[in-house]
């Protein structure tokens, strides 16, 4: 990923224009820093059992019975469309 990202950054820093002033290369900076922590917080989201935004085992059973209330109060009369074990009912 870190190519990619070293890619990236250099095809912004062709598209300056020729008489680069300081504002330039602060904007070039700018959007490097944030491209790479949009990448790495990315990353970060797209493994959620590891990393710094980690997610439990018990948080998504949590989320699940959350969910399973919210049904079984706004649909009284229905059923769930799938048992337990998540299988279609």
């Amino acid at each position: 990923m870190g190519q990619k990202r070293g890619a990236t950054v250099g095809a912004f820093t062709f598209g300056l224009p020729r008489d680069r002033g300081p504002s330039h290369l602060t904007l070039l900076c700018v959007l490097a820093a944030l491209f790479t922590g949009s990448l790495l917080l990315i990353e970060d989201i797209d493994t959620p059992f590891s990393g710094q935004i980690k997610i439990t085992n018990e948080t998504m059973t949590q989320t699940a019975q959350d969910i399973s209330e919210d049904h079984a109060t706004g649909h009284p009369d229905g059923t769930l469309p799938c048992d337990a074990d998540g299988n279609r009912s």
